[in-house]
C-alpha cells in the first residue's frame, strides 16, 4: 500500500495549517501511544520540518521515555537543521537507553544527508 502511504502524506501536506497544529496538541499531549503516532507523522513530512523541530526536540530530551524515543526517530528522519542536530546530540547524552541508542541511529541517518554532525558548541 505505498500509493496509499504517499496519498496520506499528500493529504497532510495540502492541509497542513490543520494538520500541523493538531499533531503537535497530539505530541504534546497526555496520551503516549497518539504522542508517539504524531511523531511518527511528523517524521515522515518533511515538509513540515521547519515547524517540527522544536515540538519533536522538547520531547525528545523531556518527554516520556517512548514518546522522547519516537521524537528523537521523527527528527532523524526529517532534513537536517542546526536544532535537530543539537537535540539529537544532546539526546546522545539522556539517561535513558533507548533514547540514545535511536539518537545514535539518528545521528547516523542525518548524516548520510551529509549534515555535520557531533558539532562543537
Amino acid at each position: 500500500m505505498p500509493g496509499d502511504h504517499h496519498a496520506a502524506i499528500e493529504y497532510l501536506l495540502a492541509h497542513a495549517d490543520v494538520a500541523l497544529p493538531a499533531l503537535i496538541d497530539a505530541l504534546e499531549g497526555p496520551d503516549s501511544a497518539a504522542a508517539c503516532r504524531a511523531a511518527e507523522a511528523l517524521g515522515a513530512l518533511p515538509g513540515l520540518a521547519t515547524d517540527a523541530v522544536s515540538p519533536l526536540g522538547r520531547q525528545a530530551l523531556y518527554g516520556s521515555p517512548e514518546v522522547a524515543a519516537a521524537a528523537v526517530a521523527a527528527l532523524g528522519n526529517l532534513p537536517a537543521s542546526r536544532a535537530s542536530v543539537i537535540t539529537l546530540e544532546e539526546a546522545l547524552r539522556s539517561e535513558r537507553t533507548e533514547v540514545r541508542h535511536v539518537a545514535a541511529l539518528s545521528l547516523a541517518r542525518v548524516e548520510a544527508q551529509g549534515a555535520p554532525v557531533l558539532s562543537r558548541r
